[in-house]
C-alpha cells in the first residue's frame, strides 16, 4: 500500500466524539411541494429541534443555491434512518 493510501485509511471503531455527535442529532424526513417523489433528509438545527414534527409546514434549501422551498415533515429521527 503506497503512502497516499494510507492517508486515507478509516480507524476501526469510530472514536468517542463522533458517537457522541452521532447521538446528538435530530433528522427531519421532508417532502417538497414539488412533482418530485422523493423524501429528503434535512438535519434539525439545535433551535428548531423542539418544534420539528410531522405533519408541519418547513421551508428548506434545495439544490446548489440553497434556494428556499416549502415542504412539509413526513418523520423525524433522533438518528439516522436506515436505507428503506
Amino acid at each position: 500500500m503506497s503512502k497516499q493510501q494510507s492517508l486515507f485509511e478509516l480507524p476501526p471503531d469510530p472514536l468517542p466524539w463522533e458517537i457522541a455527535a452521532d447521538a446528538d442529532r435530530v433528522i427531519a424526513g421532508v417532502v417538497l411541494a414539488r412533482p418530485l417523489e422523493t423524501v429528503y433528509h434535512y438535519l434539525v438545527p439545535e433551535p428548531l429541534r423542539e418544534f420539528i414534527q410531522p405533519g408541519q409546514r418547513v421551508r428548506v434549501p434545495l439544490g446548489a443555491g440553497d434556494t428556499p422551498t416549502l415542504g412539509y415533515c413526513v418523520e423525524v429521527w433522533q438518528t439516522a434512518p436506515t436505507s428503506r
